[in-house]
């Protein structure tokens, strides 16, 4: 029997220190674009650097790394990554429900902190609305939406924050991710299908104290 125990016991901690290795290899959430290459492409669904990959969420989304256009305020950084949603007038006021989740995801980053953290970022938005983001726990589609408050129409940088604390029923894998949401406003047809461009910088999970 102390022969069996001892073995489950190894057994626990070399899992404990598998998944503390599989998060080690994962950077926190923290990635103002600094390192990211200027794209040059104007049609890309991705952008990469050493290892990082921001992808877009929707079939007529495109992101660039792009130079940041407006240097004053609360970000004078020089590169910020670019949304553009294209025009897409096969969106009814039926359907516009499910195309609010178009934006951008990514992978990348440790996010096992999630259900003691606030994540937030900065946008820059020329169009009045709300911004979404989901934290999906693992690949098995489990998730939590938060959504921000009414965004005011700016051409001036603005802080976005989504506090996910005790809010994740399911323990954050490694295959955790997110996906920032360009416009939650479901019930009105032109926020769906009206062309946008969004600029995000700067977004971190901090743990909250």
């Amino acid at each position: 029997m102390k022969k069996q125990s001892l073995r489950i016991s190894f057994l626990l901690v070399a899992m404990g220190l598998i998944s503390v290795t599989s998060f080690a290899q994962k950077l926190p959430l923290n990635e103002g674009f600094e390192g990211f290459k200027f794209t040059t492409s104007s049609n890309s669904g991705l952008v990469s650097f050493s290892g990082l990959r921001w992808i877009r969420s929707g079939d007529d989304m495109t992101l660039q790394v792009a130079e940041n256009p407006t240097k004053t305020g609360i970000n004078k950084s020089d590169k910020v990554l670019k949304l553009i949603r294209a025009e897409n007038n096969s969106i009814t006021a039926t359907s516009a429900n499910g195309f609010t989740w178009r934006g951008v995801t990514t992978a990348s980053y440790d996010l096992s902190k999630g259900n003691n953290s606030t994540i937030e970022f900065k946008v820059l938005k020329n169009v009045a609305g709300k911004l979404a983001m989901r934290l999906f726990s693992d690949e098995n589609k489990h998730y939590v939406e938060l959504i921000s408050n009414e965004l005011p129409a700016s051409a001036d940088w603005q802080t976005v924050k989504f506090d996910f604390s005790g809010r994740i029923e399911y323990p954050v894998t490694t295959e955790g991710y997110i996906v920032i949401q360009l416009e939650k406003n479901s019930n009105t047809l032109a926020s769906q299908e009206a062309a946008m461009m969004v600029y995000i910088d700067d977004i971190k999970m901090l743990e909250n104290k």
